[in-house]
């Protein structure tokens, strides 16, 4: 029988990885009193089965309490125990998580009986080293959006059809949505009033007008994609027709949204990401929900695109950024790749395409990096070049 003892923290990829890739018959995890009081152990179990690996706590899975996470005595107590527990000829211990004294006091006992001692570096969790030689061992698993945000707590609010429904509905908008990139420019698609957006984005409503049309929609060749994309009639400069409200809300600003999730979701192998998707929302606890334009998983990394579509006159300055950070800081994790794209000409300075140095800061500082319309422009323009998306994008390896 193998067992495979993990060190739980706030980091569960390593650990995550390592069950899929040794595959162990029983599962040891040991919990300090901190994890245990945010509920770890139960999260990355929830995470395993996520991911098809069903680990039950009492049958395959056991949890020891470790109380004092930085007492090396009270760390091999607590591996000893687990180790009388569970007598076998093969154990591989994953020393990567916990405190230090956590993965020292692991170490040290194991060392002397002789069992596989593993560690990974967490900017290659994928990488399993063995510390009694030079031998390294690749993890191919990838885990999916929903295993990594399991193991940090979070929930899903959309259902896999819901998701599915609408990704759906956005691959036969995506062409549509690359022209209007390719002319992407700080204003509105359409010009509404504030209770006609609103009502685009609710309810089926009789369509536009030429007066609508004087944003983006100025461009015939605008026109003509969205026109056949939602069997509207060009008419006096604009287009009529009844649209419903799906149509209202990718005109109102969401075309960015699906134009880089599809960028990416066709690209995935070429791009070595996986698992991209559009409009999931998350919570943790009793939070509201948040909905996350594009997400995708790249190195074993979640990446977030916030999508800003349109002129946004009220959005002063730096302020571009601020709904970015107040989406992204519920994530405790600190491999998060926050990404906004914005059309907005308030990132400029006026009359340039010179990005203003506040907001280049405040982005900094949020660890948050820019895609703007004229970049924008350029992916529509290279959207079947991987290499070009990928620097863009800053997708590296």
């Amino acid at each position: 029988m193998r067992i495979l003892l993990c060190l739980l923290s706030q980091q569960h990829v390593p650990n995550l990885l390592a069950v899929h890739h040794f595959q162990p018959d029983q599962l040891v995890l040991i919990e300090s009193a901190g994890m245990r009081r945010e509920n770890r152990a139960a999260q990355f179990l929830a995470a395993l089965g996520a991911g098809g690996r069903e680990f039950t706590e009492g049958v395959n899975a056991h949890v020891e309490l470790l109380e004092h996470e930085d007492s090396l005595a009270d760390v091999q107590a607590a591996v000893k125990a687990a180790y009388k527990r569970f007598p076998s000829d093969e154990w591989v211990v994953n020393v990567t998580g916990g405190t230090k004294p956590m993965s020292i006091g692991t170490f040290e006992f194991f060392r002397n009986l002789g069992e596989s001692l593993v560690y990974v570096n967490l900017a290659k969790p994928n990488h399993f080293l063995w510390l009694d030689s030079d031998r390294a061992e690749i993890c191919v698993y990838r885990p999916s959006i929903k295993e990594w945000l399991l193991g940090y707590g979070f929930q899903f609010q959309k259902t896999e059809n819901a998701l599915a429904n609408a990704e759906n509905r956005a691959r036969g908008l995506w062409n549509c949505a690359r022209t209007i990139a390719a002319h992407a420019e700080p204003v509105d698609l359409v010009v509404w009033d504030d209770e006609e957006r609103k009502d685009a984005r609710t309810k089926t409503t009789d369509g536009l007008t030429s007066s609508h049309c004087a944003g983006g929609l100025r461009h015939h060749e605008l026109r003509q994609a969205v026109a056949a994309a939602f069997d509207l009639r060009e008419a006096d400069g604009g287009l009529t027709g009844r649209i419903d409200k799906y149509a209202g809300r990718f005109l109102s600003g969401e075309w960015l949204e699906v134009f880089f999730w599809g960028l990416l979701d066709q690209h995935q192998a070429a791009l070595a990401i996986w698992d991209v998707h559009l409009g999931i929302e998350v919570m943790s606890g009793g939070e509201v929900p948040n909905e996350l334009d594009v997400t995708f998983m790249h190195n074993h990394n979640l990446n977030a695109i916030e999508c800003k579509s349109g002129s946004q006159e009220n959005d002063a300055n730096t302020d571009v950024l601020y709904k970015v950070e107040a989406v992204m800081q519920q994530f405790k994790a600190v491999r998060v790749r926050k990404l906004l794209a914005t059309t907005s000409a308030d990132v400029f300075v006026a009359g340039t395409e010179q990005r203003k140095p506040a907001l280049d800061r405040r982005a900094k500082i949020y660890q948050c990096e820019l895609i703007t319309y004229p970049q924008i422009r350029t992916l529509a323009a290279a959207a079947d070049s991987p290499d070009e998306i990928r620097r863009i994008m800053g997708l590296h390896q």
